[in-house]
């Protein structure tokens, strides 16, 4: 198909069995993080590398969306901590029940939950609202793409299922708890291991690229709650710290 678009040189990966044209197609690089699969093809055809980080611009429009949000909903930054309880796909979707067990201890301790999510995913959201028992806010199809990156920004933390959200968080270096379900932790979890966490149950199925789970969810529903909610709590306990360091420059420790 590539092929047929007329291109004056194409480039990519190849089966093992078949390679258009050995100076531009490479076999694809198994067991390897996303990021580095295409890393590897750029290094492959000579060009230079500008490193593995990840980038979402914020714009101006994104900041004032942003302002208008914080002054309806009194968003305090640094002071909530974002749920992002949707994906696309059944099988990346961490019950709803569980996001919200993990929400209520966070509200318990004082913490402004922030539901997240796009217009399609309000009545997933909606569901986990009800079940929270501390005040909150619902910002489900309240946001466009670049606003939802400057509420996630400008939040504490992100707990979510892997899914676009998480790689916004990546991007703009918020520490996050990501559960995963049917996708590889090995090709998609976020690279910074000290500041993203990834939480998985271990299933034989996986990587999962069915639309409907044949299993019951194992993946799933074998991510406790209390392991979610432990590795939110050392997050926080190192970005208070952290904070700590930065205005009292008695407690900054050598790095």
């Amino acid at each position: 198909l590539m092929m047929l678009f007329g291109a004056k040189v194409n480039a990519g990966f190849c089966e093992p069995d078949f390679c258009p044209e050995p100076r531009y197609f490479m076999p694809f690089p198994q067991q390897t993080h996303e990021i580095h699969v295409f890393l590897r093809l750029m290094g492959f055809l000579g060009i230079p590398l500008q490193g593995d980080h990840l980038e979402f611009p914020l714009l101006a429009d994104d900041v004032e969306e942003f302002q208008r949000l914080s002054s309806n909903f009194n968003l305090v930054p640094k002071r909530y901590i974002c749920i992002h309880a949707g994906a696309r796909l059944l099988t990346r979707r961490w019950p709803v029940e569980n996001f919200a067990l993990v929400a209520n201890r966070l509200g318990a301790q004082g913490w402004t939950i922030v539901l997240t999510g796009s217009t399609d995913e309000e009545a997933l959201v909606g569901e986990v609202s009800r079940r929270l028992k501390h005040v909150h806010i619902n910002l489900a199809g309240k946001t466009s793409l670049g606003a939802l990156g400057v509420v996630v920004k400008n939040a504490a933390l992100l707990i979510s299922n892997d899914t676009g959200v998480a790689h916004i968080a990546s991007a703009v270096e918020v520490p996050s708890v990501v559960v995963v379900s049917g996708s590889d932790p090995v090709r998609w979890s976020p690279l910074n291991a000290a500041l993203h966490k990834t939480v998985v149950h271990p299933v034989d199925c996986r990587p999962c690229f069915e639309a409907q789970c044949p299993f019951d969810l194992k993946c799933a529903w074998g991510v406790e709650p209390e392991h979610v909610n432990q590795e939110a709590q050392m997050l926080l306990i190192r970005k208070v710290s952290d904070e700590k360091a930065i205005t009292d420059p008695h407690m900054a420790c050598p790095r």
